[in-house]
This record gives structure tokens, sequence and C-alpha cells, in this order.
């Protein structure tokens, strides 16, 4: 039974309000991005390194596939941060087991379940049930210092859950159980991700505490392009994903450009246009702005035949300053 309480665990760890907060703001999820923690249990002290190291398509959903390096073993998960959420897939599961851990967008105080499950099987002569109810909570935001650095505004994600079991012989029950799981939080920080999980696990006749904390990381050069919101400097794009071509919001006069995961230039969608002006990118294309009552432009991007499915940066820039946003085609 403590290997059903512990599989439940690592669900968690990769486990229209004005306030919401943007996932994709907190998870800066491109190949080659890479976490290092400290681990500290009551077994002691090691090190892990968690690196993104390919993405595909599992679901119908772009994937994004971790792996975790320790000392002992290396684990596999799977990752997708969909328009409605982070999803997490452990390796040994079925594709189609895709868990949701946090909704997106998602507000501090918000409440939501992660879990809800009925189960049971049969070894003759025993029939076993079990439940298993897992639910989450957004708290902050908070000050996290760690040694990677000091990082304000964190996201808190805390997950607690409880779990009951019988056992059957006949229409006898044998035996029954149950309880709290424990607890599984971890902090998110902008522009960098996970910095700090705590995990306490509850057995029948043990608890345990294990707590690990950012030491280093380092993100591919998407993430240069990630710059502190300015006041009234906004970017939207809408759907993303998107298949064949995206909204593009953005101020009034603004340059945007479409980057690749390397940091490379693709497209230049609008450099200071006029309202009534068509816009011609190097490898799409983009209509006439539609100007908007609050100020800002709206584009339309159509990426080139030559532009594969992946994760783009489109970038907004101004004389006060500039904003970038992640955005995932999928052809």
């Amino acid at each position: 039974m403590k290997s059903v309480i512990v599989y439940s665990m690592l669900l968690f760890v990769f486990a229209g309000v004005s306030t919401a907060l943007d996932l994709e703001d907190y998870l800066p999820f491109d190949i080659g991005n890479s976490w290092t923690t400290r681990d500290s249990s009551s077994e002691g002290i090691d090190t892990t390194v968690s690196e993104i190291v390919d993405t595909t398509t599992m679901a119908g959903h772009l994937t994004y596939i971790f792996e975790d390096r320790n000392p002992d073993e290396t684990d596999t998960t799977y990752m997708q941060l969909r328009s409605d959420g982070l999803y997490n897939l452990d390796s040994e599961e079925p594709v189609d087991s895709f868990i949701r851990i946090i909704p997106n967008p998602v507000d501090y105080g918000d409440v939501w379940s992660v879990l809800y499950q009925d189960s049971s099987w049969v070894e003759s002569p025993y029939t076993y049930y079990q439940h298993i109810e897992i639910n989450g909570e957004a708290i902050g935001p908070g000050m996290v210092i760690v040694p990677a650095g000091s990082f304000p505004n964190c996201l808190k994600v805390a997950m607690t859950g409880e779990w009951n079991y019988s056992v059957l012989m006949g229409p006898d029950t044998v035996y029954s159980g149950g309880g709290q799981i424990g607890e599984n939080s971890m902090w998110l920080a902008q522009g960098v991700g996970p910095v700090k999980f705590y995990n306490m696990e509850i057995d029948e006749s043990d608890t345990s505490i294990d707590i690990s904390v950012l030491i280093e990381y380092n993100l591919t050069r998407v993430a240069e392009f990630r710059e502190n919101l300015p006041a009234g400097l906004s970017l939207k794009v809408s759907p993303n994903p998107f298949n064949s071509a995206c909204a593009i919001v953005a101020p009034a006069g603004a340059e945007i450009e479409i980057f690749d995961v390397n940091g490379r230039r693709i497209d230049v969608i609008a450099s200071k246009p006029a309202p009534d002006e068509t816009i011609f990118g190097n490898e799409g294309d983009c209509r006439a702005p539609r100007a908007r009552n609050d100020g800002e432009r709206e584009y339309i991007w159509q990426p080139g035949e030559d532009i594969g499915s992946g994760v783009y940066l489109v970038r907004a820039k101004t004389y006060s300053g500039s904003v970038a946003k992640r955005i995932i085609l999928l052809k």
C-alpha cells in the first residue's frame, strides 16, 4: 500500500479575474532548460538535475520530455502546458492518463480537484477497493530565498489528499484503512520555474519529509528575451497553441518580432506600422492591423510553409520597453 501512496504523491511534483496568473509566465518550458536542486530527506542529501531533453506529441498535444537525474537513477516524466493547465504523465502510465495538476489561468486562493479516483481489483480470494482524492490550492504571492537567489512574487501550489481502502473476502471485510496522504507543495518563480519543493508523505506508521531547493538553473536563449513588463505594455496571443494562424494584440506602434528557441529571428510582423498599413513578414504574412478602442492593434500571423511545429517567442517592443510571450505552433 505504501507504493500506492508514493505513486500518488509523485503526481504532485509534476504535479475572468484581473489578477489571474498565466502559467506560461511561471513555467519556461523549452528544450535544453534545466533546473538543479539540492534534495534533503531522512536518507541524506542528494542533487537532482531536471532537464527538458526533447519534445513530442502525445494525445494530440505538444509534450515536453523531462529527465530527472540523480546519483542513483534517471526518471522520465512527460509534461504538457495546455491552454487550460499543466498536465503530468509518469513514464510508466498509458498516454491517455495525463492528469491536470494546475489549471490555467490560476488565481491566488483558487482550489481545484487534481485527482478523484475509485478503483478495484481482484487477487483471489480477495477483492480490493481503493479511493484516492487529491486537491490543489494556489497561495501567494510570496518571497522565496534559495541558493540560486531571491525570488519575489512566487506562486505556491499546495496539494493535499486522502485515501482509503478495504479488502474483502466474499461479502466480509477483512481489512480497511485510510487517512491523509500528506502535503506536496512547490513554489514557482516568474520566468524561472520551480524554485522549491516540500513533500510530506504519511504512511500508516511513518511520516517522511523531503525538501528540495533550487541551486542552479539554465534556460535556453528564449528565456533571455523575457523582460519585466513595463506599465501599460501588454501582449496577447490567441489561440495558443495554434494551427495555421494566431491573433497578436500589442500596443499601437510596437515592433513585433518572432524568434525560434535558439533566439534566431524568423519573422518581423510589424515595424511601427501605420494603422492602415499591410504588413508582410519574412516567412509569413499578416493582414492590415485592426485598430482597437484601447489603443492597441491586432495582427494575424500566418507562419510560412517552412516554419514547422514547435515553440516560438513573439516579442513586442516600444520606446518604453518590451514584452515577450511564448507561443506554440502545432501543424
